[in-house]
């Protein structure tokens, strides 16, 4: 990894990529015993089609790469299951619905009670820091209209005064 420079010192010009999508379980656990872990033949078959159509994918893009990658691991949510116990990596489903939504939800029923976290916009850690941005901005009484004018989160820290005392709570 690129963070840790001893591996750099003990595999110099070597690299590591992830690629990362969305995918539904249901067809993976049809193909698989989940309880005992034993994974069918067409399951198996199914991953090597994966790992081809994003060898493809890479390649197409970064096409020098090709006489460079020594191996390739497809994980399924099968894979995820194994070690979460739970077939997604990210929060909430990404469904049309969701993702298409206008209005990010920050606020909820609760007085001063405001939510963030990827599940808030969509999944990752660059949209988890995002849904602390529209948090602080929903807090601070900011809109879209305030970014237009160069009215910003960060500009208005300063008027936060503190976390609230326990017996403000």
């Amino acid at each position: 990894s690129l963070k840790d420079p001893e591996c750099m010192e003990q595999h110099p010009d070597t690299i590591a990529l992830e690629m990362i999508t969305d995918a539904e379980a249901e067809p993976f656990l049809a193909l698989s015993d989940v309880e005992s872990h034993r994974r069918t033949a067409v399951y198996k078959e199914h991953k090597k089609q994966l790992e081809e159509r994003f060898r493809q994918i890479l390649l197409a893009v970064y096409p020098k790469l090709e006489d460079h990658i020594l191996s390739i691991d497809v994980s399924t949510p099968l894979s995820v299951d194994f070690y979460l116990k739970r077939t997604a990596i990210y929060g909430l489903p990404h469904t049309p619905e969701r993702i298409t939504n206008p209005l990010p939800r920050v606020v909820t029923k609760i007085k001063d009670f405001y939510l963030s976290g990827q599940d808030v916009t969509t999944g990752g850690w660059l949209p988890a820091v995002m849904s602390g941005a529209l948090a602080a901005s929903q807090i601070l009484g900011y809109n879209p209209l305030d970014l237009m004018c160069g009215r910003t989160v960060i500009g208005g820290m300063y008027k936060v005064e503190g976390p609230p005392s326990n017996t403000s709570l």
